[in-house]
């Protein structure tokens, strides 16, 4: 597979966990979460935003299930969000699965927020990505 679409299908698959995520976030909002695939894909979201945080990039190879497991993924999401803003997210998270409920609806509010804005940097960046075919019987000046 060419590079460029590489990088595009990294765009793509990112914007649709985060799609994922706030899907869950919502029926979880609204009473009707199921709580194992909401549980799965925090502790994903959660464990690769902690090996982001650490910096430890060599673990993305290794991990075929991660949620942000290549550099396009990491630039995306350091694009978005700044250091404190990861640190947040990765509080709310371990909130939203450790605390009491009276926390977790708003919490799942504010994560939904901050996944939105992470999956329409990925699909801009997806769509960023489009690279006009070259036409070899078009004259270079014409491009």
């Amino acid at each position: 597979m060419p590079a460029s679409y590489r990088s595009r299908s990294q765009h793509l698959s990112l914007a649709h966990f985060s799609h994922d995520l706030i899907e869950r976030l919502f029926e979880y909002i609204d009473g009707k979460h199921q709580s194992l695939e909401l549980s799965h894909q925090l502790a994903e979201a959660l464990q690769s935003l902690e090996d982001v945080k650490a910096g430890d990039l060599y673990k993305f190879g290794l991990k075929r299930s991660a949620a942000i497991g290549t550099s396009e993924q990491v630039r995306t999401l350091e694009e978005i969000w700044s250091g404190p803003e990861i640190d947040k997210v990765i509080g709310l998270i371990k909130r939203l699965k450790d605390e009491p409920l009276k926390h977790r609806p708003a919490d799942a509010r504010k994560l939904i927020e901050l996944f939105s804005k992470l999956r329409a940097k990925a699909l801009w960046n997806f769509e960023q990505s489009v690279r006009r075919p070259v036409d070899l019987r078009e004259p270079i000046h014409a491009r």
